[in-house]
């Protein structure tokens, strides 16, 4: 297996294709397809962001005149700065304003660096995510990546394109695999190594929250033969179903007591 990628867009969006071959009959040639594109523009902006703060301060600390000794377009962003931080922006306002945003000269080495290793660490996800889903369908491996992503450096650009992959790969499982202890371990994992991500992120509740709760309708299902119906089943998709049930018949499982300490991390209410 290959991972290539391939820049469009004037290089502001960077396609992952993915090769694979093998020896004999079946695939005597390369086999390639789309695994997936990455608009590189924000992540190109908050490098230059960071990298300009990072200049401003050093020449803070060295007593420098900003005006005598950094470009006019580093000098812009200075001010851009100033502004985003005055108003106290966040989100989409600070995004927006990100746009205004100059790549001058002085920034060119700390950015292409910086990029690199940000670019590296997407294309170790990527990898992760194929070889998750081969094991995954073929062998029923539990995943692997959701537990190293602390170890890959900025993939946190990545998490919610990360986290609708494993909803969609764990929702494929669901169709082919009727072992519903097994599914619950394989949700109740990946919900767990969200949990346990080191650096902060958006909507960590809607991040987590799906998969312990597909967790535990299936850890119901495999206990109680009532759910097997797929009508029932269906029941425990509604949360005004599934928590009164589990506070009502299974609240001292040990299965509930790790779906508890995921919520607490997650800063959810514990059943």
């Amino acid at each position: 297996m290959v991972l290539m990628p391939e820049f469009i867009d004037d290089g502001s969006t960077v396609v992952f294709k993915m090769f694979t071959w093998g020896l004999g009959e079946d695939l005597p040639y390369p086999c390639g397809f789309e695994f997936g594109r990455l608009n590189m523009r924000p992540l190109l902006l908050q490098c230059i962001y960071d990298a300009s703060l990072h200049l401003y301060a050093l020449g803070d600390k060295m007593g420098y005149d900003h005006n005598k000794v950094f470009s006019k377009e580093l000098i812009h962003n200075f001010q851009i700065i100033h502004d985003i931080k005055k108003a106290q922006l966040k989100g989409k306002y600070e995004n927006d304003m990100l746009q205004y945003l100059k790549y001058a000269t002085e920034l060119k080495p700390i950015v292409e660096k910086t990029i690199r290793i940000k670019v590296s660490g997407m294309f170790c996800a990527i990898a992760a995510l194929y070889a998750d889903t081969y094991h995954l369908l073929e062998y029923k491996t539990l995943p692997k990546l959701p537990s190293i992503l602390k170890d890959i450096p900025s993939v946190e650009y990545m998490l919610p394109a990360i986290k609708e992959y494993y909803i969609q790969l764990l929702s494929k499982m669901e169709l082919i695999e009727s072992d519903h202890k097994l599914l619950s371990e394989l949700y109740i994992n990946v919900a767990n190594a969200f949990s346990k991500l080191p650096f902060s992120y958006d909507n960590q509740e809607k991040m987590v929250l799906p998969f312990v709760d597909k967790a535990l309708g299936h850890y119901i299902q495999s206990k109680d033969s009532k759910y097997q119906d797929e009508i029932a089943a269906e029941e425990l998709n509604n949360p005004n179903v599934l928590y009164p049930l589990v506070k009502l018949d299974y609240k001292y499982d040990s299965f509930i007591e790790r779906a508890n300490q995921i919520r607490l991390r997650a800063n959810l209410e514990t059943l």
